[in-house]
């Protein structure tokens, strides 16, 4: 039934858990349009036994027919191979499709990497397949050797190559 549905969208979303596993606070049927409504979500994505990221959201809720998790203020920390954190992302909004392996952040984005660098943007998308982020609105990042700005971008996830659209900012030696 709807329950089993529910949780089975739910282990899409992350994968093989932890022992804590998905953890909401509270789990209420929603008078809206969405199947359920989670309050104070968080669950750990592992792949192949190894921590790649920890979702928290004040509030998510899940959509089974069309299989969506949309969430609110939400917070995304990223792992290496190892399980050292390396990133932590956050904004007001974002959705995530399982089936399509893709997620979207959206308002008032923010990656904080562990190293200092510092992305911004108003939306940023994640998608697992072709293993890339990307936007098509104005950014900034902040890097050791200068900030780069421009109307969108393609990377790989760990921001290592960035391919800019319209880029603007600078740039200095060394």
């Amino acid at each position: 039934g709807l329950r089993v549905s529910v949780w089975l969208v739910l282990a899409l979303l992350a994968g093989a858990c932890d022992d804590g596993g998905t953890r909401p606070a509270q789990v209420l049927a929603a008078t809206d349009t969405a199947d359920q409504t989670m309050y104070g979500m968080e669950t750990l994505i592992e792949d192949a036994g190894r921590r790649k990221n920890r979702v928290l959201a004040d509030t998510a809720y899940l959509y089974e027919a069309s299989q969506t998790l949309e969430f609110r203020t939400l917070t995304v920390e990223f792992f290496d191979p190892k399980g050292n954190s390396t990133a932590t992302l956050t904004s007001r909004q974002g959705t995530y499709w399982p089936q399509q392996r893709r997620m979207e952040a959206r308002e008032d984005v923010r990656i904080l990497f562990t190293d200092g660098r510092r992305l911004t943007a108003e939306v940023l998308r994640f998608d697992q397949e072709a293993n890339e982020v990307t936007t098509d609105r104005p950014f900034e990042f902040e890097r050791p050797d200068g900030v780069l700005r421009g109307n969108g971008f393609r990377s790989d996830p760990e921001f290592t190559t960035i391919r800019v659209e319209q880029p603007t900012g600078e740039q200095r030696d060394g």
